[in-house]
């Protein structure tokens, strides 16, 4: 949120628009955890976020990746 406030303060337009984005696919990225959470649970998530093996574009691999080492909690 900081950086979002700091960016509304910007004069340069697309230092100002280059922020919000930023903040904004943060946002997005965190939404997407969240309803992975209500599904799979926070163990999963997190196990899902630190997996290097994937690429955003591999999100399914990613997903089954974290659900294997969930199961094996």
């Amino acid at each position: 949120m900081e950086k979002i406030e700091n960016a509304l303060e910007m004069s340069d337009d697309e230092k100002r628009c280059a922020t919000l984005n930023e903040g904004k696919d943060i946002l997005v990225q965190r939404n997407k955890h969240i309803k992975l959470t209500e599904k799979y649970g926070w163990e999963t998530v997190d196990c899902y976020v630190e997996e290097p093996l994937a690429s955003d574009s591999d999100n399914e691999k990613r997903k089954y990746v974290a659900l294997l080492q969930k199961a094996k909690l």
